[in-house]
């Protein structure tokens, strides 16, 4: 179970106490309807079911924090971050509810207010090593290397295999055009994370970059098998196989996406 999905499932758990005390005879019905959505990552009825959760409990920061985090999974930013910032307000874990403040701020490309947002004590190291590569992103976006520079130090002393932090110095590396030492953290990131997804995609536009094309298959190959659902990530594989002359094995790799994905826009 990752980080993410027990912070949710506390939140589920705390909120079904709250909202039964709250009112025994419409108690918490909407929760467990709610929790399977979320699970089944239909976050549209889950957030019609912590809207209706809300009308009886308003001032539940559980469902206030649950809400925002179904918000951002269905891709609106805007209403995630009033969310959020209400789930603050009530004092819901600042470890949970700033990172997902932030993130909604970065989706929205406000990244003067992700990096003037105030700091918040924050308990676990995790939680520091997130808050700090975030704002890392935005000063990154604003082209501050420095301080991208400083704000990942920064993660990385709270939590030293934090791995997101380390897919951010890639990413400054590229900014800085050093290939090379872009390179090299990519490699360094993928052989201790391999399994992680932005590290083999951004290893994979690396390779592409300094020309190595078989290598860049290979690693498009392995986001493939871990993410085998995903039709950007193998359309991306078709077009570096089609780019490699391997013509015949990327209108396999086509025939398959059109065949489990036929209404996608990318097939």
């Amino acid at each position: 179970m990752s980080n993410r999905d027990l912070r949710r499932d506390i939140a589920i758990a705390a909120l079904m106490v709250a909202i039964s005390a709250c009112d025994r005879d419409d108690p918490s019905r909407y929760v467990p309807s709610a929790q399977k959505s979320l699970d089944n990552a239909d976050y549209g009825a889950a957030i019609v079911e912590l809207k209706k959760a809300l009308k009886v409990a308003p001032n539940q920061a559980d469902a206030r924090f649950l809400l925002a985090g179904a918000l951002l999974e269905s891709g609106n930013p805007r209403d995630a971050e009033t969310e959020a910032r209400r789930a603050l307000e009530l004092n819901y874990a600042a470890d949970d509810a700033l990172p997902l403040l932030l993130r909604a701020l970065l989706l929205q490309e406000e990244y003067k207010k992700v990096v003037a947002e105030p700091d918040r004590p924050l308990m676990r190291p995790v939680a520091r090593a997130e808050v700090e590569t975030l704002r890392a992103l935005a000063h990154l976006a604003m082209r501050d290397e420095k301080s991208t520079r400083a704000a990942l130090a920064s993660a990385l002393v709270a939590d030293p295999s934090y791995t997101p932090a380390k897919i951010a110095q890639v990413r400054l590396a590229m900014a800085e055009n050093d290939l090379p030492r872009a390179m090299e953290l990519a490699n360094r990131v993928v052989a201790v994370a391999p399994s992680a997804i932005d590290g083999l995609l951004l290893k994979a536009e690396l390779e592409s970059a300094l020309g190595r094309r078989e290598e860049t298959i290979r690693t498009l190959e392995r986001a493939v098998e871990i993410k085998p659902d995903d039709v950007k990530i193998r359309s991306t594989l078709i077009v570096a196989l089609a780019k490699a002359g391997r013509v015949a094995d990327a209108s396999r790799r086509l025939a398959e996406v059109k065949k489990s994905a036929p209404n996608h826009p990318r097939t």
